[in-house]
């Protein structure tokens, strides 16, 4: 949002005459000693300005001490040299804008006779303008006279504030009740003090610069439209390598390893400005107020926010492995009050949107960690609180009296003492809107740390395999994460590395089983019916060989009762020859789809699973088996005979014709047969 009007040029210098105001005492509706009282002593360094809307009509009216000269909004062109009770010519020539206004003497001496205003008139001296505000400065220089609560300042300044989108804003009011310093230099901006965004005050010396147009009255010139952030999608995406070259994609449960870093991402639909905070202090909070705590701010754009991290804390350290709550906050209107040398602010400060509604009261925020001097007990007693906390200060209702501590940013005691405020630059900040904070879980690995032993790294399994850095077995195979054969393939195809699959060739053998484990091992929470311990290991089978014998029947279809011995009745699945020789099972098709074991084996369906693509339809329906086979004892409701073969579809792929509609559901009654409807 632009400042300023953007004025019109003229070709050539204009000097307008002056005209007498017509009739003695302050213009109604003028701006000046009014809302600032008789202890706004206003200095001759505090460049005034004042918006001009229609200049056919409008001209500028001065009463006060001295003269105030006027210029053009662009700074150029003279305008007029202003003595008490007069106006300027027409300013038709000039254009709209805001008119620069120079005080020749300080204004606002002691007394009602000192009174001073600016205001906007018509050619015969009657006002015009109404009660909104015209009168503006990017920073008032102001002194009381002493530090007593008898020259306090009770008034409010209106910012115009960024409104989260092209051609909007908002209008945020500063009420000040009760504030001292003798002298006062105040203004506001978006970031705080020069060289911080982190809204933390500052001490003696401490610079900022001025930015926001400090209304004496709610401001005329308004495009309005502020936009209420949302904020949405909020997760950690880790950067560079974490560890065996393995790259680190946007998984949130992956993190970060030490020293690494990466970046928070967030989506949002304003223009504004974001807080990322984790704590890093361990105090179970993330507080934006917190000097030990991970701090990260700038601007927003509509979509997808990245927000790079370096990985270090707040002070340049790296920091450690552990898990941290972060949170992101999104504000629209962020505005910095900075006070420079206030010893006093008693009752308080307030903060409000100004809304055709009314005042609507604001959170307010402030770290004075970085202030020097300790604050000194309030009139009530009270110390001053040295940080809002992350949920800030609410400002209570506008016509209700500020209470220190619970709905005002309070401190001081009305006396030049060393305390916190003197000498130093206060900033209490505000978003006009702000959206509702998302939270998440930072994890920071150590990249060699191990805490299972199972000789994989954390950082491998939580990023790479995706197993549990916890569990040292995290499928319950009986075989350990680190010990699993090609632990990050997958030979079974079915979408799980095989440190995730019990049975990784999809043989019926859990891969313990199969590698002859006679006791659980380092799982100490198998869940029951998983890993059977082998008593017989001269029948050790190939965990990633689905018929390690090469005989065309599945090891897990030989060893019938998957206990990794050759029992009564069963084939060895370690010797080709007893396929032949062996009787086959009782069973010959175990799953009662329709196909025998060993006709699975060969097609690459699961001779344990009667559905092997789980599109509802079973196995040998899919295969166009017209009678059931050699299974003797079908359960009711199994294998249904398939009466018609031109609707042979595949059991290993759910939708044969890739119409987006498994065979299952296209087959409604399943009985492998395209019926009526």
């Amino acid at each position: 949002m632009s400042t300023y009007n953007t004025p019109r040029r003229l070709a050539a210098p204009l000097l307008m005459a002056a005209a007498t105001l017509a009739g003695p005492g302050r213009p109604a509706h003028a701006e000046g000693s009014a809302q600032l009282g008789d202890n706004g002593r206003v200095q001759t360094d505090t460049l005034l300005r004042l918006d001009i809307l229609d200049p056919a009509v409008e001209r500028i009216a001065w009463r006060g001490a001295g003269q105030l000269v006027v210029t053009s909004p662009d700074g150029a062109t003279p305008v007029a040299t202003l003595n008490t009770g007069e106006s300027t010519g027409s300013l038709a020539a000039i254009g709209p804008g805001a008119y620069r206004l120079a005080l020749g003497e300080n204004q606002g001496a002691a007394g009602a006779a000192a009174d001073w205003d600016v205001g906007v008139v018509d050619q015969n001296g009657a006002p015009l303008g109404g009660p909104s505000g015209r009168l503006f400065s990017a920073q008032w220089n102001i002194v009381t006279g002493d530090r007593g609560p008898l020259r306090i300042l009770n008034t409010s300044f209106f910012a115009r504030v960024p409104g989260g989108a092209p051609d909007s804003d908002a209008v945020v009011e500063v009420q000040f009740t009760g504030v001292n310093g003798n002298f006062h230099r105040i203004g506001m901006n978006g970031t705080g003090i020069d060289g911080r965004h982190d809204g933390r005050s500052g001490p003696e010396n401490s610079g900022y610069t001025p930015e926001y147009p400090l209304y004496l009255r709610t401001p005329a010139i308004r495009a309005g439209g502020t936009v209420d952030p949302t904020l949405g999608a909020f997760e950690f995406r880790g950067s560079g390598e974490l560890g065996g070259g393995l790259p680190v994609g946007g998984d949130p449960a992956c993190g970060s390893a030490v020293g690494s870093g990466g970046g928070f991402a967030f989506e949002t639909n304003a223009a504004g400005r974001y807080r990322v905070v984790c704590d890093t202090s361990g105090d179970g909070r993330a507080d934006l107020t917190d000097a030990n705590d991970l701090l990260l701010v700038g601007n927003t754009t509509p979509g997808v926010n990245f927000v790079p991290w370096n990985g270090l804390d707040n002070t340049g350290a790296t920091v450690v492995a552990g898990d941290y709550t972060c949170e992101v906050l999104v504000g629209v209107g962020e505005l910095h009050f900075l006070g420079q040398d206030i010893e006093t602010s008693y009752p308080g400060i307030r903060m409000y949107e100004t809304l055709p509604a009314g005042p609507r009261p604001l959170a307010m925020y402030w770290d004075d960690s970085l202030c020097p001097d300790p604050d000194v007990p309030m009139p009530d007693g009270q110390i001053g609180l040295p940080a809002s906390g992350p949920d800030g200060i609410f400002s209570n209702g506008h016509d209700e009296a500020p209470v220190p501590n619970v709905s005002a940013r309070s401190w001081g005691d009305f006396a030049d003492d060393g305390k916190r405020g003197g000498n130093e630059v206060s900033d209490t900040y505000t978003f006009a809107r702000i959206a509702g904070r998302a939270r998440l879980t930072l994890h920071v690995v150590d990249p060699a740390g191990d805490a299972d032993a199972d000789g994989l790294s954390d950082v491998f399994e939580r990023c790479g395999l995706g197993t549990d850095p916890t569990d040292a077995d995290t499928d319950d195979d009986g075989v350990p994460d680190g010990e699993e054969i090609d632990a990050g393939g997958d030979t079974d195809g079915d979408g799980l590395v095989n440190a995730l699959d019990p049975d990784s060739d999809n043989d019926g053998l859990f891969d313990g089983t199969e590698r002859g484990v006679t006791v659980p091992g380092p799982d100490t929470d198998r869940a029951a019916g998983h890993f059977i311990p082998d008593a017989d290991p001269a029948t050790t089978t190939d965990p990633l060989d689905a018929d390690t014998d090469d005989g065309t029947v599945p090891d897990g279809t030989e060893d019938t009762n998957h206990n990794g011995r050759v029992d009564a009745g069963e084939r060895d699945p370690n010797l080709a020859a007893d396929d032949l020789l062996v009787p086959p099972p009782v069973d010959a098709d175990s799953d009662d789809d329709g196909l025998t074991d060993v006709e699975e084996a060969a097609l690459g369906t699961d001779p344990l699973d009667p559905d092997s693509d789980h599109d509802g339809l079973f196995d040998g329906t899919e295969r166009g088996v017209t009678e059931p086979g050699p299974d003797t004892d079908p359960a009711a409701g199994h294998f249904i005979p398939d009466a018609d073969q031109a609707t042979t579809t595949n059991p290993l792929d759910a939708d044969t014709d890739d119409g987006t509609v498994p065979d299952g559901t296209e087959d409604s009654d399943h009985n492998g047969r395209v019926d009526p409807g």
